[in-house]
Formats: structure tokens, sequence, C-alpha cells
């Protein structure tokens, strides 16, 4: 696949509604130029509606590149309009990839689960698990971004590639705006790792495994049985 066109599933300029889909089990990891995509679904300049679907086990990266970064294991979405609601982003990864002219160094990789920018982003009663990356492990937005995540649990998202950051990643991008990053009654649980979230980020009635300042909010171990 080229940088451009590396997913299992790729959408542009189009309006796409998924419903008891499964995507899984796909993998990009060899192209030259400026990675860019998903291993599973890779979004740019569309409306797309995921609605009670699975994204799991999907990764990019660990490719060979000129230069940037390796971003979104699962979902890579652009300068788009994304809706998720009753799905499962769990298992998803994407590694560093190697520059070509100097292939002992390794390039940063961004958004296990998911990757965005210039977007907007809105989750509901969906479950972001078990994802991997060197930065935003779980989510990693950046740019112009409105984000929303309603009723979701965002939990155990290991980061083995680097215990800097956090599983939950804003960068600006060059944006010259203030983002939108709310979360409402959610459950965003690392006990091991911070979760990266800065004073952007609102939470409101959410259970968190590290303080942030907002209504309602508690902490307290979730008990997870898995």
């Amino acid at each position: 696949p080229s940088p451009d066109f590396p997913a299992a599933v790729n959408i542009q300029d189009a309006t796409v509604f998924f419903s008891e889909t499964t995507v899984a089990r796909n993998r990009v990891d060899f192209y030259y130029g400026t990675p860019k995509g998903a291993g599973a679904i890779n979004i740019k300049r569309s409306h797309v509606v995921i609605e009670d679907c699975v994204v799991e086990g999907n990764s990019s990266g660990r490719a060979i590149c000129v230069l940037g970064a390796s971003n979104g294991g699962g979902i890579y979405c652009e300068d788009s309009c994304l809706k998720i609601g009753r799905s499962l982003i769990v298992g998803n990864s994407v590694g560093p990839c190697r520059y070509l002219l100097d292939p002992f160094t390794l390039g940063s990789s961004h958004g296990g689960g998911i990757y965005a920018v210039d977007s907007s982003l809105q989750i509901e009663n969906s479950l972001v698990y078990r994802n991997d990356a060197t930065n935003g492990c779980a989510l990693y937005l950046a740019g112009d971004m409105r984000f929303e995540a309603f009723h979701c649990t965002i939990a155990m998202n290991p980061e083995p590639f680097n215990e800097t950051w956090g599983p939950l990643e804003y960068s600006p991008d060059g944006s010259a705006s203030l983002p939108t990053l709310v979360f409402l009654n959610s459950i965003l649980w690392e006990p091991e790792r911070r979760l990266g979230l800065s004073p952007i980020w609102t939470a409101t009635y959410c259970n968190l495994s590290e303080p942030l300042f907002g209504k309602g909010n508690f902490f307290s171990a979730p008990g997870f049985i898995d």
C-alpha cells in the first residue's frame, strides 16, 4: 500500500455509515514516503458514522519512511467528521517508523486506537481498550479539534514504547484556536501511568485515575473483571 491509501478501508470525500461491522487484524508495515493512515480505517475529508462495530487488533507503522511519524493504529481521521457509537476500539497498535537514511533512529507513533487531526470526533457508549503507541496510545488529537466522549470507557492502554506520554494526548499542531476536548459520564482509568490530561481537557461526572478539576468527578478503582 501507499502512504496515502494504506488502510483496509479507505474513505475520501464521502459520506459513509458503518453498522455491525468488524474490521480486524489488518496490518500495514512497509512503505516509503511520509507515513499517514491507519491499519483499519483511513478517513479524509469525509463524514463517517460507526455504530455497533468492532475495530480490533489492527496495526500500522514499524515502516521505513523518509520522515514523519506513524499515525493511527485503528482509525486515522483527517479534516473529517467522525461519530462512533456503541463500538469497541480494542488492541490496535502503531509502532515507530525507521528513517530511510538512518534506520537506527526511530520516529514517533501517534494514536494507537484513534488518531484525529483538524476534525470533529464524537464517541458515545464505546470502549477504547489496550491500544498501543509511543504517544497517545488510546487517542491522539491534533490541530483544530472538537472532541466529545459520552458514557465511554478508556482504560488499560499500555505504552510499552514510551513511559513519558499518557494514553490521551493533544497537540496544537499549529492551530491558533483552542480545541474542545470534553468527557462526560465516562471512565478514564490508567492505574500504572498518567492519563496525560492537561487543563484544556474537560471532564464532568467521570471516574478518573488521576485528579482533573470538574463537576462530579471521582477517583475510585472501577474493578474491571478483565
